[in-house]
């Protein structure tokens, strides 16, 4: 980027494609940057949840004779083109280099890095009134070369200017740090030494060196200098309580309805106790969970609200599946989900589905356990595969003890804990912010963080058309096909209050929702305002919300936010190990043992509890240790990639009687090849997944039925 060519400063960006083979890599010339052209500007790349782009802070101009040069403050980033392709690539103008401390620096010949999750580090660069005035004074000579008094008196001038001590250059006496997300920067502190210059700025084992370069005009240093980045959080005692405490009661949760099961009718189904706006705020919990408390205001203080859609796809698919699925499940009386698969289709379509449930629920598992591992490392350094761990086993045992009825109840208390600790996030963001709410909304007015409507037709990004087709493929395939949320229908004493628990959730989702989206606008407009708050330490996205609960949020109740991190976790875990043992137990062990007792079920049952949270801890440390890019949009892309073939399954089934057994699973797999493929090779945004699998499989399915006819007598098992 820049540099300088036969005709002086350029404002040329060139760039190669290291993945190409050796022999195929070439310098492609993309969109010139726009301002002056330069030479010494401080580049970085940043790739975070924003995806990948290429920082320029200042540079100057032609220093040839007779004129001044121009050193720039100002600053460009650069998103670069999915393809190399000459005159790629999109510039735009940025924040320049000042802060109330600094003023505008220039930073020209200084070196930058990227730092953490969010933040570029800038060290040294040249004065620009200094480098103006030593510029001057050169050309000053060199006009005056045909006098030999004038230039006499120059030498001597200039003689006495080069032994000034280095500080008289005022090379950038500061460390510092711009960040991505709100365009803001502020000095870290003070360099300890003489400004350098042209001296490379590496990171090493998480800190900085800073490797000779200049430290006046024409004078190098030998020196290499250690900069030592400290992230020593504490969690605090009375924290720690209020934590404990809290896991502590979900234990006796899991305890007191031990006390409660008779057999695996209680263990699976709760007996049919369960109320229906119990039931409802359940399958809340288990749906949106760690995912909705941490990644979403992570997703939206990054980006925007488009996503915020397909929470209105919620609410749409519940009458749906009240109106078409539930009556099937309830009127079969089936304990799982692929129970119907089996009446309808055939046996092998039932195992081969709940094997790919009980993947996903591994997959899921996994993900959901990863997030608040993150937010607890960030806030209390402990071991990130440690907390990992040490949540799954608190979750297995409470629900391996209580089964269904302890995971449900245990929702409602953790669906609640979740939503009054979001609530009173908010009300600290708020408060806390320049202006309170109006100056919040102006923030993010003035920043396009409210944006959430688009129509245009790129199927790449989060616009409105696939945020609502791919949150109506990916509900309607939850909802019928993930047997965490069908098991809850069955916990009530009838349909009717089942469907009012379906439209309960639905009718959460939009308001929970909204609250999750505004905590992330209000998290980039409180530290707008603030940026020398953020720490630049901080290497992972998702742990902006914790990061803020715990720096800003009184002792105590810092904790009480922490458990409710947890709180959203264990909802979403206990669901889903519950839910994959009922699959596994009935739906693989039962057909096995036909003739086991009830007894060696439930054994069965716990015993896979256990196996399924020991799977699901160790995808969660290939999670930890993967890169990606936001959690969120991860996890939907396993959902699409995982679970939209069995909605296809379901809706195959249901509204359809010329599909057979052997056409429906060929569909199945078909399905898993396409949306696998379309990750793969497309560019197709992953909230797609879901919708793609789906109709690739009911495609597939009623163009097989041409030629795989329908045999089986299917009645009372479509519409």
């Amino acid at each position: 980027v820049g540099g300088a060519n036969d005709s002086g400063p350029c404002s040329s960006c060139y760039a190669m494609d290291l993945s190409q083979a050796k022999e195929k890599r070439e310098w492609v010339s993309l969109e010139s940057f726009p301002g002056n052209p330069r030479v010494q500007p401080a580049v970085a790349a940043q790739n975070n949840g924003r995806g990948k782009k290429l920082y320029l802070f200042g540079g100057f101009s032609n220093t040839s004779y007779p004129g001044p040069p121009f050193v720039s403050t100002d600053g460009y980033s650069l998103t670069p083109p999915k393809k190399l392709e000459p005159g790629a690539g999109i510039w735009e103008k940025i924040a320049e280099v000042n802060t109330p401390t600094t003023g505008p620096l220039t930073v020209s010949g200084g070196f930058a890095i990227a730092y953490g999750a969010h933040h570029i580090i800038v060290i040294g660069g040249v004065n620009k009134e200094s480098f103006t005035s030593h510029i001057m004074r050169e050309n000053s000579m060199k006009a005056a070369q045909g006098d030999a008094l004038v230039w006499t008196e120059l030498k001597m001038q200039w003689t006495n200017y080069m032994s000034q001590a280095p500080e008289a250059f005022a090379f950038n006496p500061y460390v510092m740090a711009y960040h991505t997300v709100t365009n803001t920067w502020h000095k870290l502190q003070d360099y300890p030494f003489s400004g350098p210059a042209g001296a490379p700025l590496v990171k090493w084992n998480n800190n900085l060196l800073v490797v000779n370069g200049e430290i006046m005009p024409g004078v190098r240093t030998s020196r290499i200098a250690l900069g030592k980045m400290d992230n020593n959080p504490t969690f605090g005692t009375i924290n720690y309580i209020v934590l404990v405490g809290y896991l502590m009661g979900m234990l006796l949760v899991g305890y007191y309805f031990m006390k409660r099961e008779n057999g695996t009718e209680d263990f699976f189904k709760g007996g049919g106790r369960i109320p229906w706006w119990a039931a409802g705020i359940s399958i809340f919990a288990t749906m949106l969970s760690s995912i909705t408390f941490m990644a979403i205001p992570a997703m939206t203080y990054e980006k925007h609200w488009m996503p915020f859609i397909t929470a209105v796809a919620i609410l749409l698919t519940a009458p749906f599946i009240i109106k078409f699925y539930l009556p099937f499940f309830r009127k079969l009386n089936v304990t799982t989900a692929y129970e119907y698969l089996e009446k309808r289709f055939n046996s092998q379509v039932r195992i081969v589905a709940s094997v790919m449930f009980m993947v996903f629920k591994v997959v899921r598992i996994g993900v959901v356990s990863y997030l608040p591992a993150v937010a607890l490392t960030a806030v209390t350094g402990i071991n990130i595969d440690a907390c990992m761990i040490f949540i799954g086993i608190i979750t297995m045992v409470y629900c391996t003890m209580g089964g269904v009825e302890a995971v449900i109840w245990g929702d409602v208390i953790q669906g609640i804990t979740l939503v009054l600790g979001a609530l009173l996030a908010a009300v600290y963001l708020v408060l806390g912010t320049d202006g309170g709410l109006i100056g919040m909304i102006e923030t993010g007015n003035n920043h396009d963080k409210w944006h959430l409507l688009d129509f245009s037709l790129d199927f790449t990004q989060p616009v409105f058309w696939v945020c609502i087709i791919g949150g109506l493929g990916i509900n309607i395939a939850s909802y019928s096909g993930d047997q965490s949320v069908v098991q809850r229908y069955l916990t009530t004493n009838n349909e009717k209050e089942a469907a009012k628990g379906i439209m309960l959730n639905g009718l959460l989702a939009i308001p929970i929702s909204f609250l999750f989206y505004f905590i992330g606008t209000a998290l980039y407009s409180y530290y707008r305002g603030r940026p020398e708050e953020l720490s630049i330490v901080l290497d992972k996205p998702n742990a902006i919300f914790p990061y803020f609960i715990m720096q800003e949020l009184p002792i105590g109740v810092a904790g009480l936010l922490i458990a409710a991190v947890f709180s959203a976790t264990m909802s979403t875990l206990s669901s889903d190990l519950n839910s994959a043992a009922t699959a596994f137990t009935t739906d693989i062990y039962r057909k096995m043992k036909p003739s086991s007792s009830d007894h060696q079920c439930l054994v069965t049952a716990r015993i896979s509890t256990v196996v399924f949270g020991l799977l699901g801890c160790g995808f969660a440390l290939y999670t930890a240790h993967a890169p990606t890019k936001t959690i969120f949009e991860l996890f939907n892309q396993y959902v699409g990639l995982l679970v939209g073939g069995l909605g296809g399954l379901f809706l195959m089934g249901i509204f359809t009687r010329r599909i057979n057994g052997t056409g429906a699973m060929i569909s199945f797999m078909i399905s898993i090849l396409v949306v696998f493929s379309v990750k793969e090779f497309t560019p197709i945004n992953g909230w797609m997944y879901g919708f793609i699998a789906m109709g690739t499989c009911v495609i597939s399915g009623l163009t097989l039925s041409l030629f795989l006819k329908q045999s089986k007598n299917i009645e009372g098992l479509t519409l």
